[in-house]
């Protein structure tokens, strides 16, 4: 089953047809104090990551607001 990216303005889906225009998808970090800097980033209210969230590379390091989403 494909995957969404968990930032909901966008909804990307894990699929072939998104891998060939280039978009690539990325779980979130194990570490617990960078997951928390992904999930606020991410600016959903509520919102925890699961084992199985992703992000799509349309949200991870392009703008401002996912300054958190570069792994240190």
């Amino acid at each position: 089953m494909p995957e969404h990216c968990a930032a909901y303005c966008f909804g990307n889906r894990q699929t072939i047809a998104n891998r060939g225009r280039g978009i690539t998808f990325h779980k979130f970090p194990k570490d617990k104090d960078m997951r928390k800097k992904w999930e606020v980033a991410l600016r959903r209210e509520g919102f925890t990551a699961s084992e199985s969230s992703v992000i799509c590379s349309e949200h991870s390091g392009k703008g401002q607001d996912y300054v958190y989403f570069q792994k240190s």
